[in-house]
């Protein structure tokens, strides 16, 4: 086997749990593999914003468990979906990451649903949490008495506001000074990683259920991972309620390199976007190319 030889260490795609052809179900997760950078290369950059905010992979691991510890307080526990309305930041992914550690599930949303697509969607999640951008509130609020389970709301970049019937947290509540929540284990390859919503073409959205493995195969699926390494730079353009926002962090840990996020695709930046932080693979490069 090409890859018995290869240095067994986080970031050599030759040592993944996919090369056993045993193995019925590898134990994976983007959090496993995190924590297995975090371990061997701490100070690498695992993402950077087009804004230049920039995480190390030991860094993304002490934040992911600030927002955990953050959910936690607000009462978010095991199995519990959460829905999200945000641009695709580094904000977007840590969320989703401490409710994944928590075992509680995110289920992103798009932001242009208002109306009857925004009350089924969070009907459907049964969701007593939302997430979102102040922009987004308005939304919510015009079809309150609509929502069947929802109880409060995270306004992440706004003032406090009072809107009954709901709870609303300012970011600051949110997350300031929250206690660590009892050690987590890490997510087993099938538990939901997220829930994503179709587009809507044929009727009402429906909500698939992702797990950690399915994630992994289609990281692995979509890019060829034996020929990426820790010099690579993919392009993370979202949004988040995309199947890209979910895969292509886990790629860049996968083969211990970084990854660019950009809160909204934009063709005119992809080409600069690219020269400036040296995307070397990734969302939106063939339509590019294609220019």
């Amino acid at each position: 086997m090409a890859g018995a030889a290869a240095e067994a260490r986080p970031g050599n795609y030759s040592t993944l749990p996919s090369e056993d052809k045993n193995m019925k179900t590898p134990n994976v997760s983007l959090i496993k593999t995190l924590r297995e950078q975090a371990q061997h290369t701490p100070d690498r950059r695992f993402v950077i914003d087009v804004e230049e905010n920039e995480l190390s992979y030991g860094q993304t691991i002490d934040a992911l468990q600030v927002w955990a510890s953050a959910y936690h307080r607000a009462g978010i526990k095991h199995g519990d979906h959460v829905v999200t309305m945000q641009l695709n930041t580094i904000d977007s992914m840590l969320g989703w990451l401490g409710l994944a550690s928590l075992g509680a599930i995110e289920a992103p949303i798009n932001i242009d649903y208002r109306g009857s697509l925004l009350t089924h969607a969070l009907n459907l999640t049964r969701a007593h949490t939302m997430v979102l951008l102040a922009q987004y509130l308005d939304r919510v609020l015009e079809v309150q008495h609509d929502l069947d389970y929802l109880e409060q709301i995270v306004v992440l970049d706004g003032d406090v506001v009072t809107a009954p019937p709901f709870r609303i947290f300012t970011r600051t509540e949110f997350m300031t000074d929250a206690p660590a929540p009892p050690e987590l284990p890490l997510p087993e390859p099938w538990d939901i990683m997220a829930v994503l919503f179709t587009s809507g073409t044929t009727g009402p959205s429906k909500a698939v259920c992702l797990p950690w493995a399915q994630i992994y195969a289609m990281a692995g699926g979509s890019y060829p991972l034996a020929d990426l390494n820790e010099t690579d730079v993919l392009y993370n353009p979202g949004p988040t309620y995309h199947v890209g926002a979910k895969v292509f962090p886990y790629i860049a840990a996968l083969v211990g390199g970084s990854h660019v996020m950009r809160p909204y695709i934009s063709a005119s930046a992809i080409g600069t976007d690219y020269l400036k932080f040296g995307v070397t693979t990734g969302g939106m490069a063939t339509a590019w190319l294609a220019e």
